[in-house]
């Protein structure tokens, strides 16, 4: 079964304002009788506050974080709440080595960015290496700093497997990997300069347009590797 990516429960379930295409004219709807297209469809959501300068993630901004966490970006593993358990999402499975100093990844092949390029080690390594040095966090989050003190080096050895290795043994790396947002390395991105060409995930929307002030879009990405969305965009006002 291909999983599905949770961004439309998780839009309904933060108690924000959203209606469904066509737009309705009047009064915002009773949010108890919220609409979610079931055939494509926009899905509009009402935002108090723009964002700072994209790509803004893990700076502790709520917003960044609900447009761009699991729509745009994904992680390598994610909370089952159900079955409470962690289920791989980019990561395909893991295992530990060392008795438990090393921390061993195999990544989900074929999936590919939203430009088109391959999914691989490198740009995990890119990403934990970020959180690592708390690149671009003007405050890094307590388990940014906690990933920081444990971790003694990141490498991969082959383009879908990567090894974390730990100064001692370090048990909660599942709940810190479900929190972190892999993004494409720079080898990856190419030569994007602007905020927005700089937006790239894996995720099951790709970013669109962001007019500051004004209107967020991103639409449904069609090669996605999961279940795709039945949205086909969304667009935060």
């Amino acid at each position: 079964m291909r999983p599905t990516a949770p961004i439309a429960l998780a839009l309904l379930a933060v108690g924000l304002v959203v209606t469904a295409c066509p737009p309705r004219r009047g009064p915002d709807p009773d949010p108890r009788r919220r609409v979610v297209p079931k055939g494509g469809g926009v899905l509009r959501v009402r935002m108090p506050a723009d964002l700072p300068k994209l790509p803004c993630l893990l700076q502790n901004h709520r917003w960044c974080d609900r447009i761009l966490m699991d729509a745009v970006y994904e992680p390598l593993v994610r909370w089952n709440s159900k079955r409470e358990r962690f289920e791989p999402w980019l990561a395909a499975g893991w295992k530990r080595l060392e008795e438990g100093r090393i921390f061993q990844l195999t990544l989900r092949e074929k999936v590919t960015w939203h430009n088109g390029k391959p999914f691989t080690a490198q740009d995990v390594k890119h990403s934990l290496d970020r959180l690592r040095n708390h690149h671009g966090m003007a405050s890094p989050p307590p388990f940014a700093r906690r990933f920081a003190a444990a971790v003694e080096r990141v490498r991969y050895s082959t383009k879908h497997q990567v090894e974390i290795r730990f100064k001692k043994p370090f048990g909660p790396i599942l709940e810190i990997l479900a929190a972190v947002p892999i993004q494409p390395a720079k080898k990856t991105l190419g030569d994007a300069v602007s905020d927005g060409a700089r937006v790239v995930g894996t995720g099951p929307f790709r970013f669109i347009q962001w007019w500051p002030q004004e209107k967020i879009v991103i639409s449904r990405w069609h090669n996605y590797w999961g279940r795709p969305s039945r949205l086909s965009r969304v667009e935060f006002h």
